[in-house]
C-alpha cells in the first residue's frame, strides 16, 4: 500500500472498508477494499471466495480488480477502478420527479446483463441491492453505465452440487422467499428477485418495496402482495411454512400497479415476472432481456434505439415501447383460458408463468400503497430438514440446459503483489 495516499471513506460493511485512494507515481485514482479478516499467506487469500470471483470475472457491468495487496499484517487490500457517480440508492433518494421509462430500461438492461455473465459462468451474487450498484456518471443519463460491485458473497455453483447454501446472505429486503424460507437449495432465481426489487424501488424513487423488520416481517409483507404460496401452487414454498410452523393468511396474488404508481406496463410486468414467489416460474437473465422493454436496445450501445426495428414493430402494432399495451399475442389471454379470472380481452401476463400470480387488471384485489397492512404471523424456530426429490431438477441441471452460454471466458487479469 506503500504506492498509495489513502483518502476518505467512501463506505463500511460487515466484511470491509472501501477508501478512496490515489496512485502516486500515476495519480490514477481508485478505489481500496480492505478486508477485516485478516490471511495468513498468499494461498490463503487466493482461496477466498471474493478474490476466486474477481479472477474468473470480466464484464463492463462488474467493477473491475485492478490489484490484490498483501501486507505483512495479513491485511488484504483489493484496489478496484473508482466509479466515481455514486450509487443507485441515493440517486433514487435524491431525486424528486420519476425516471423515464429509457432510464430505467438502461438500469435494468445493463443490470441483467451482468447478471446474465455470472449466472453464465455459474457465479450467483447474492447481495444485489441499489447500494452495490454503482454509477459512473453523477446523474442517469441515457447513456450512463452501471457497475455492479461488491462480490464478498458470491458463490460459483458447480453442477451436480446438491449440497444446501447458506440462508444468511444478502440484505433482508431484498431476499427471495426461498432464503427467507431457508430453502437451502436456492440458485440464480433468487439474483433475479432481488433484480426486480431494485427496479420496482428505482421506480419509487428510494422506496423500498418489502421493508420488513425481520425475516418474519419480510415474508408477511411478501406475502401480502405477492400471494400464498397455496394460492400460486408453489408446493415448496407451502411445505417450508409447514414445517418452519410459520402461519400466514391465503391470500391471492395482487397486481403491482398500485405500489408502481407512474410505471409503463412493460415495466409492471417486467417486475412483476421477476417478483413471482416460486423461483421457477422467474425468468432467467437471457429470457428477461428479451422482454418487450428491451426491443429498443441493441447490443452495442445499451441505449440505442434502432430505427429499422422499430419501423418494423410500428407496422406490425407492436411497438410496446410507443403505444403502452402488449400486443395481443402470446402476451395477452383469449377468452375462455382455463386460468383463474380469465375472459377479459385486457388481461396480461408473461408468456413464461402458469398460473394467475402475474395478471394485471383493474379489479384485481390491490393492497392499500400506504404501507403493506400488518399480516399476523408468528414463527417457532424448528430444524429444517432438507429433501431432495429426484423427480425435481436441480438448479445447476435445469439452468445450465437453458442459458447454453457456451465455454467460460478466460480469467480477469490483474496484478498480484505480496509485501513483506
Amino acid at each position: 500500500m506503500q504506492r498509495y495516499k489513502t483518502g476518505k471513506v467512501l463506505g463500511e460493511g460487515a466484511f470491509g472498508t472501501v477508501c478512496e485512494a490515489v496512485h502516486e507515481e500515476s495519480g490514477d485514482l481508485v478505489a481500496v477494499k480492505t478486508l477485516k479478516d485478516k490471511c495468513r499467506d498468499i494461498s490463503a487469500m487466493m482461496n477466498l471466495a471474493e478474490v476466486k470471483a474477481l479472477r474468473s470475472l470480466s464484464h463492463p457491468n462488474i467493477v473491475a480488480c485492478k490489484e490484490l495487496l498483501l501486507d505483512v499484517q495479513g491485511h488484504v487490500n483489493m484496489v478496484f477502478e473508482l466509479v466515481q457517480g455514486g450509487n443507485l440508492e441515493k440517486l433514487a433518494r435524491q431525486r424528486s420527479k420519476p425516471f423515464t421509462e429509457r432510464q430505467i430500461s438502461s438500469v435494468c438492461y445493463q443490470l441483467l446483463k451482468a447478471a446474465e455473465y455470472m449466472h453464465s459462468q455459474r457465479y450467483l451474487h447474492r447481495d444485489i441491492k441499489p447500494e452495490n450498484i454503482l454509477l459512473q456518471t453523477s446523474g442517469l443519463e441515457e447513456d450512463a453505465r452501471i457497475k455492479l460491485a461488491d462480490l464478498g458473497l458470491a458463490k460459483r455453483l458447480n453442477p451436480g452440487d446438491r449440497r444446501p447454501h447458506t440462508t444468511y446472505v444478502a440484505t433482508r429486503w431484498y431476499r427471495s422467499p426461498e432464503i427467507l424460507l431457508h430453502i437451502g437449495n436456492y440458485g440464480f432465481p433468487s439474483d433475479m428477485w432481488a433484480i426486480g426489487a431494485v427496479i420496482a424501488e428505482l421506480v419509487r424513487l428510494g422506496d423500498p418495496l418489502f421493508p420488513g423488520r425481520d425475516e418474519d416481517d419480510q415474508l408477511a409483507r411478501i406475502v401480502a402482495l405477492r400471494g400464498h404460496p397455496a394460492m400460486v401452487n408453489w408446493k415448496t414454498g407451502e411445505v417450508a411454512m409447514k414445517r418452519r410452523r410459520i402461519r400466514l393468511p391465503r391470500v391471492p396474488p395482487s397486481s403491482l400497479k398500485s405500489v408502481l404508481v407512474g410505471a409503463s406496463l412493460p415495466v409492471v410486468q417486467l417486475i412483476s415476472d421477476l417478483l413471482e414467489l416460486d423461483p421457477d416460474k422467474r425468468p432467467t437473465a437471457v429470457e428477461a432481456l428479451n422482454y418487450p422493454l428491451f426491443v429498443t436496445h441493441s447490443e452495442g450501445a445499451d441505449s440505442v434505439y434502432r430505427s429499422a426495428k422499430r419501423r418494423k414493430l410500428s407496422s406490425e402494432k407492436r411497438d410496446t415501447a410507443r403505444s403502452g399495451e402488449y400486443p395481443p399475442t402470446a402476451f395477452t389471454y383469449r377468452s375462455g383460458d382455463n386460468v383463474q379470472g380469465a375472459g377479459d380481452e385486457n388481461l396480461i401476463r408473461s408468456p413464461r408463468c402458469n398460473g394467475h400470480s402475474n395478471l394485471l387488471q383493474d379489479n384485481d384485489m390491490i393492497m392499500p400503497t400506504s404501507a403493506y397492512p400488518s399480516v399476523p404471523c408468528t414463527s417457532v424456530p424448528i430444524p429444517f430438514r432438507f429433501k431432495y426429490s429426484a423427480s425435481r431438477k436441480t438448479e445447476s441441471t435445469s439452468r445450465s440446459e437453458d442459458l447454453r452460454m457456451g465455454k467460460r471466458k478466460p480469467a480477469a487479469r490483474f496484478n498480484l503483489h505480496v509485501f513483506h
